[in-house]
């Protein structure tokens, strides 16, 4: 058996979730993958057949949209996509509800 002594990661022990977004946000997981381990994971079919589309946004926009992800500890695209599957759900039950009469 050879001795085969492992360096340290170059990758850091995180305080939480935010933190590892962020340094992750700063970093590109391509200069890791020797340090990095294949895992199986099954993927929805749901997720197979989403669509993409593009939104332009002003930078200001973006950064914002940016800080605040990070705050929450998902990435800024998971943060968009979260919030438009939230207002629509709440533009249908809004619509679902009798108009109030004043």
């Amino acid at each position: 058996m050879s001795d085969q002594r492992q360096r340290p990661s170059r990758i850091p022990t995180f305080a939480d979730r935010e933190d590892e977004a962020t340094w992750w946000d700063n970093h590109d997981a391509a200069d890791f993958w020797d340090e990095l381990e294949p895992v199986n994971m099954r993927v929805s079919p749901a997720l197979l057949s989403e669509s993409t589309m593009t939104v332009c946004l002003p930078e200001a926009t973006l950064q914002r949209l940016r800080d605040r992800a990070a705050k929450k500890g998902v990435g800024h695209l998971t943060l968009a996509r979260m919030w438009i599957m939230e207002r629509l759900e709440q533009e249908e039950e809004a619509g679902s509800r009798p108009a109030s009469h004043q």
